[in-house]
């Protein structure tokens, strides 16, 4: 299924996955882009840890399960693994034609943003959204995309996503135009007006040094960057790795993850 998406949006995506797609896991293209394959694997290792939590806490065993921004697929194959019908949806179709191999007869693949994506209502027993949201930064596309997600989960349905949702947002686009820092409470404004309810929050990333890091690293030089990039993540991995997935700290982490429900209104 192809749509009208925003042609910026899908070339920057596109390029991205054509640089990085095939390499490292596709760690440079979907994660931190192009940064070092240990920076990348530790946010690979954190973000696994929140997302391994989450699963474990219910059966998707023959459940329809929608992963947006699926990037290259590596969600969508640990979502196939457990047994679950898996659509994964990207705006990239490069990214997506990078997560289709190999073929896997339990995953089918959308090339669509989240506020496009046309399928029917009450749809998905599980939609899972990690790190996506935070790249939408036209308030409007922001705000749709979240009500078209609490529009094709079941009554009886969860959405898990995990995004940059520090307390308080500061300075949204001081470093990067294609990322938007919202705050923990801007998320659930958004899905509460959409009809869901908060469920859980859980820790992802509590230790500060990399995020002040990486919010002032303009003007360092790359390799001095890189050392400190190195040490940053040498002093969180311990920290982080022990407490993601918990509820310990969750105010001081930068990154959240968060299930909602759908409300009985619909």
């Amino acid at each position: 299924m192809d749509i009208n998406m925003p042609d910026i949006k899908k070339e920057y995506w596109d390029n991205r996955a054509q640089q990085y797609g095939n390499s490292q896991n596709g760690f440079k293209a979907i994660c931190s882009y192009g940064s070092p394959y240990f920076y990348n694997k530790y946010i690979d290792l954190i973000h696994k840890k929140v997302f391994y939590k989450m699963l474990n806490s219910i059966d998707i065993k023959n459940k329809k399960v929608l992963d947006l921004g699926c990037g290259v697929g590596r969600w969508c194959r640990i979502l196939a693994q457990k047994g679950a019908k898996v659509t994964g949806a990207d705006i990239s179709n490069e990214m997506i034609k990078i997560a289709g191999i190999p073929a896997d007869k339990n995953v089918d693949f959308l090339n669509a943003a989240i506020a496009e994506i046309e399928l029917p209502a009450d749809t998905f027993d599980l939609i899972t959204c990690v790190t996506v949201l935070q790249h939408i930064t036209d308030e409007k596309e922001f705000k749709k995309s979240v009500g078209n997600m609490v529009r094709l989960l079941n009554k009886n349905g969860k959405i898990f996503i995990l995004e940059v949702a520090p307390n308080r947002a500061r300075d949204k686009n001081s470093f990067s135009d294609i990322l938007f820092i919202r705050s923990e409470m801007e998320y659930l404004s958004a899905f509460k007006e959409a009809g869901a309810s908060l469920k859980n929050t859980y820790s992802v990333d509590i230790m500060p040094i990399k995020q002040k890091l990486i919010l002032h690293s303009k003007g360092i030089p790359v390799p001095l960057y890189y050392l400190l990039l190195y040490i940053s993540v040498f002093l969180s991995i311990p920290v982080d790795l022990l407490f993601s997935g918990t509820s310990f700290l969750k105010d001081h982490s930068w990154h959240k993850a968060f299930i909602f429900t759908r409300e009985n209104k619909f």
